[in-house]
């Protein structure tokens, strides 16, 4: 299988260039992102909302908001059979 990470954030998505080593910033929806993915052969694997966790936010209570609110960002991974 073929691994692919995509890491996107609330007004664009990263997306790590495998050639140049550099992250290209695109704005696009949700589902265009995966809908694209899909329809390429790619297998959604697993999908994450980073948050910041309960111990960071203990140490740091200013960012317990963080926490509480929607994620900013969506960790996509997904793999492509060969």
């Amino acid at each position: 299988m073929i691994p692919l990470v995509i890491f996107i954030g609330i007004a664009s998505v990263r997306i790590p260039s495998v050639t140049d080593h550099r992250e290209k910033e695109a704005q696009r929806t949700l589902s265009e992102y995966v809908n694209t993915l899909t329809g390429a052969g790619f297998v959604l694997q697993r999908i994450e909302e980073p948050r910041p966790s309960e111990e960071y936010c203990q140490a740091h209570p200013g960012q317990r908001g963080w926490r509480d609110h929607a994620a900013l960002f969506l960790h996509v991974l997904a793999e492509k059979p060969a």
